[in-house]
């Protein structure tokens, strides 16, 4: 009897403030976790030289104190790795290079080429391909070289 009355007493009190904890917005646990970008970053230093406190900051920029203070501990911005993408074209791409650098065929004329080797994929994407390798030449053509002499020379 007395361990009934015990729960129904327990059964009507309200939780203290300090035994529940605060649920915090959904966009602001997502956001704790979000990536930070480097002008992000860069504005958080900013704001820290300014001499705001992380309190302000984490104001102003709409981030929680934990991802302010952790942005502000980094000597450099984040940098999160790039996945790696796979192109139906990677297996052919030693293939078209050499083509194209050997006789610089367009892509409508080595497409036909490349799906006799098994290519499924569109022309667009053959097309981009041998664009890269027009840039990286030309990039390599631009490219200078510094030449420095002692002084007086």
């Amino acid at each position: 009897m007395q361990a009934r009355q015990r729960q129904d007493r327990h059964a009507s009190r309200q939780p203290h403030a300090h035994q529940a904890a605060p649920s915090r917005p959904a966009d602001k646990a997502a956001e704790d976790a979000a990536v930070i970008q480097l002008e992000q970053w860069m504005h958080i230093k900013e704001l820290q030289r300014q001499g705001l406190s992380k309190r302000q900051i984490a104001k102003i920029t709409g981030h929680t104190r934990n991802t302010i203070a952790r942005a502000l501990e980094n000597q450099a911005p984040p940098a999160y790795p790039q996945r790696q993408t796979k192109s139906k074209l990677d297996p052919f791409k030693p293939y078209l290079k050499t083509r194209f650098e050997a006789f610089g065929l367009s892509a409508v004329r080595l497409l036909p080429e490349i799906e006799a080797q098994g290519y499924t994929g569109l022309l667009n994407l053959v097309q981009r391909y041998p664009k890269t390798l027009k840039d990286i030449k030309r990039l390599a053509e631009r490219a200078t070289v510094r030449f420095e002499t002692p002084l007086g020379h």
